[in-house]
């Protein structure tokens, strides 16, 4: 059997490498993901690994070691999927004067812009840029492939089309309109806080001036941020804050959406990435070719996992699949893995993603339950709380006139 040099991350992020024996690179490949390691580099172990690994000394070595030459261990996905993609291109030509039509009904404009540079590659019937913009526009390109490879009229076609790229983007627009609510309150909340800076306090710090008023610690503080506010320093450390943090957010924005849609948005993702394969593997793909393609499509966590189900699937080694089963779930492997004919996988996929879609929509609907009351608390706790520090001098004034 031969034998395997490998480097890999494990799951705290640290290099290590080692020696492994296995039938072939895919299959080492999925025994090293099986035990939480995410390969980097592999090769035949040589007589040089060997003496690397008995003369290293127990401690951790403090450099990184140097890198084998990387074996392509997995198929070629981008000529697969861009054979695929030749055939949808020549098919979709009759499209594209509904596609055009499609788009300017679409309320967002960066879609609109999307589909609309769709439209051109089909009719330039350049491959390699419908390639490129695939994972931008996976709501689109997917429906496309699998609407291509169905048979039937034109307008059967262009339903499924319209029927399926809605659905696929149902999810991330449930997802915006779930945040837009809390965000415009909190950002109603801080123009009501610049009002009263602005308006109202003056007024209360010209009577307690007036008066000469001692005033508590909570009074202090609301003058201290009204000023601030009201002063020329205090609206370019906010600026300054906004956009460092903003600049920060969009350098993550990739690993953040996937730390989001992991442990927030897993039922959408699922959703999607089950409609996806269904579709692809309608579209003539073999089911391990359309689960590498869907993969690429979604999050990286999603991703790694469609990739080694895929490499599994190719070698035939499905007897421990429990390591996936937080990823992709237990219902989605039963339904790729399960013997069944293409048909029927496919329609257990499409029903696995309407479930998925069904339990995020609730849970959307729950969640967004819950942050409107939240939100508009937080509001009326903003200004409770500054009429209460700007009364209570007053108050105090009153009973002292009034002794």
């Amino acid at each position: 059997m031969p034998r395997f040099y490998y480097q890999a991350h494990s799951a705290d992020q640290q290099l290590v490498d080692g020696e492994i024996d296995a039938e072939s690179v895919v299959a080492a490949i999925a025994q090293l993901e099986e035990m939480g390691l995410a390969v980097e580099a592999i090769g035949f172990a040589t007589s040089d690994t060997a003496a690397r690994l008995a003369g290293r000394k127990p401690s951790a070595p403090s450099q990184p070691l140097p890198l084998l030459e990387i074996v392509d261990f997995s198929p070629n996905d981008d000529a697969i999927l861009l054979a695929q993609l030749k055939k949808t291109l020549a098919r979709s030509q009759p499209l594209t004067p509904m596609l055009r039509a499609y788009a300017e009904e679409i309320p967002s404009s960066q879609r609109r812009r999307k589909l609309s540079d769709i439209c051109h590659i089909i009719e330039r019937g350049d491959a390699d840029a419908a390639l490129a913009s695939l994972p931008e526009a996976p709501e689109f390109w997917i429906p496309l492939i699998g609407s291509a490879a169905r048979s039937g009229d034109l307008p059967e076609v262009i339903r499924n089309f319209i029927t399926e790229s809605h659905r696929a983007d149902g999810s991330r627009r449930r997802w915006w309109l779930l945040l837009a609510y809390p965000a415009f309150l909190i950002g109603f909340a801080f123009a009501v806080l610049v009002a009263f800076a602005v308006l109202v306090v003056p007024t209360f710090r010209s009577i307690f001036d007036d008066f000469d008023l001692g005033l508590p610690k909570l009074t202090m503080a609301t003058l201290e941020v009204s000023a601030w506010l009201t002063s020329l320093r205090g609206w370019l450390e906010i600026f300054g804050v906004v956009a460092v943090v903003g600049a920060i957010l969009w350098a993550l924005r990739n690993k953040l959406a996937g730390w989001w849609t992991f442990f927030f948005g897993r039922s959408p993702s699922i959703s999607r990435f089950a409609g996806f394969t269904a579709e692809l593997h309608r579209a003539g793909l073999t089911l391990p070719d359309a689960l590498r393609i869907a993969g690429r499509t979604s999050h990286d966590w999603l991703a790694r996992a469609s990739r080694s189900l895929a490499r599994r699937l190719d070698i035939n080694q499905l007897d421990n699949l429990q390591p996936l089963a937080s990823r992709l779930t237990a219902t989605f492997l039963f339904a790729v893995t399960t013997p069944a004919s293409t048909p029927t996988r496919i329609r257990l996929l499409e029903t696995i993603a309407e479930c998925h879609a069904d339990r995020a929509r609730n849970r959307l609907s729950w969640t967004q339950g819950l942050l409107g009351p939240v939100a508009i608390f937080v509001v009326g706790f903003v200004v409770a709380f500054i009429a209460f520090s700007l009364f209570i001098p007053l108050v105090d004034l009153i009973n002292n006139l009034s002794g």
